[in-house]
């Protein structure tokens, strides 16, 4: 294990990145309190059966919609507590503020925790502190934090400025204090070039065994949780966080 890593969040980071690539595949399932329902009739345990299913490497959720989920799914993919709210209701929409902690994301079995901050909304001050309290509080406890991150407010007139992204992906650097996490057979070139070309044998290691099966692609195969007697159908994700 990495010298800088605890066995902790090295075992948590290992969940995310289960699949064995440095890129992750997110989706956002917290909408719903912002905007509203985001499927029908209780179709959310059968959306987040879908994603598992097609071997998404997490999805973001509110620890109230825990409570509604087959806890079996997250076998399969890792989970992300979202600690940040507001509704689009609200005087100032783009103001986000914590409705959840680490610890208690910790009593869930979260695997990492996840805010959001919009810079340049009036709020801006208290968001960016509630940033660091959370990434404090994630230092201390061993959690990988997702920085959501979004140039939007009454100052911001491009979002997709590059420059305004670049500002809010230091700014999300800079608060975190961490060191980009060194992941064992990702961030080893060597075991990514032995991944490539397959088993090296060593001199005098006698003669070459055949390969092992992938039992994680076996595992990706098997047939998933029984479906819940009370699943509605699959549902559309909302384009606004």
């Amino acid at each position: 294990m990495p010298g800088n890593q605890s066995f902790s969040k090295q075992l948590r980071l290992e969940r995310l990145y289960r699949y064995g690539d440095e890129r992750l595949l997110v989706v956002p399932l917290d909408h719903a309190v912002t905007s509203g329902p985001i499927v029908v009739d209780g179709g959310l345990v059968r959306l987040v059966g879908q994603l598992a299913d097609s071997n998404v490497d997490a999805v973001v959720l509110h620890k109230g919609s825990l409570r509604h989920l087959d806890h079996r799914w997250f076998t399969r993919t890792a989970l992300i507590v979202h600690l940040s709210a507001s509704t689009a209701h609200a005087p100032d929409p783009d103001s986000k503020y914590l409705v959840s902690s680490v610890e208690n994301a910790l009593r869930l079995g979260a695997d990492a925790v996840s805010v959001h901050v919009n810079l340049g909304s009036d709020s801006e001050k208290e968001q960016v502190a509630d940033l660091a309290t959370v990434s404090d509080a994630c230092d201390r406890w061993n959690m990988p934090l997702l920085a959501m991150m979004y140039p939007r407010g009454p100052r911001i007139a491009d979002p997709r400025d590059p420059a305004l992204i670049a500002h809010a992906a230091t700014l999300a650097e800079a608060e975190q204090h961490r060191r980009r996490p060194v992941l064992r057979g990702r961030d080893d070139p060597g075991r990514r070039r032995r991944r490539r070309d397959g088993p090296q044998h060593l001199p005098g290691a006698g003669p070459r065994r055949a390969r092992a099966p992938d039992r994680r692609a076996a595992a990706r195969r098997r047939p998933g949780p029984p479906e819940p007697r009370a699943g509605g159908g699959g549902g559309r994700l909302s384009n606004r966080p």
